[in-house]
């Protein structure tokens, strides 16, 4: 499992790397936030680890910026802000999971493994599967067309109702 990690406390930053290198995650450490926000954009990598006080560039921008564009990697807030504030406005930028510091190592892997289980490398405000389509901002889902079947109910995704199988005008 690729992983990105900006973080500039060198001590800490070592530490991740290191740990996690031990542990089987092959990890990409920047020190510099607009350094870390591109290198997104360079490589692969199945999640992020993202401090939020970086010098260059401030880490929920990075995220916010990164949202924006479509970015959909796991994103793993690691940082010392531990006001319900800021873990809040963090998870609403964006992020997967929000862990502050000091913090264990075996924990910052086994969130990683997590996120990268229930998200599958994608953190995406959408839900598909076959044809239907979910937007979890929103709350609403629908078909993305209506189906017509003998002796089944239908979605109408005009009338947004249930409808007896024929007739819908698809």
């Amino acid at each position: 499992m690729r992983i990105l990690l900006i973080e500039d406390d060198m001590l800490i930053g070592d530490g991740i790397k290191t740990g996690l290198s031990k542990m089987g995650f092959s990890v990409d450490w920047f020190t510099q936030g607009r350094q870390g926000k591109e290198a997104l954009y360079s490589a692969p990598y199945d999640a992020v680890i993202l401090d939020l006080t970086l010098p260059g560039m401030d880490g929920r921008d990075i995220l916010r910026e990164w949202r924006e564009k479509g970015q959909r990697e796991p994103v793993l807030i690691l940082t010392a802000r531990d006001a319900l504030a800021e873990r809040v406005e963090g998870l609403r930028l964006g992020a997967d999971d929000y862990l502050c510091k000091p913090f264990a190592l075996i924990e910052v892997a086994a969130r990683l493994e997590a996120l990268m289980r229930r998200t599958n490398g994608q953190a995406s405000n959408e839900l598909r599967h076959a044809d239907l389509f979910a937007a979890k901002k929103q709350r609403h889902a629908r078909p993305r067309q209506t189906y017509r079947h003998a002796g089944w109910r239908t979605l109408n995704a005009e009338t947004k109702r249930i409808c007896p199988a024929g007739i819908t005008d698809a």
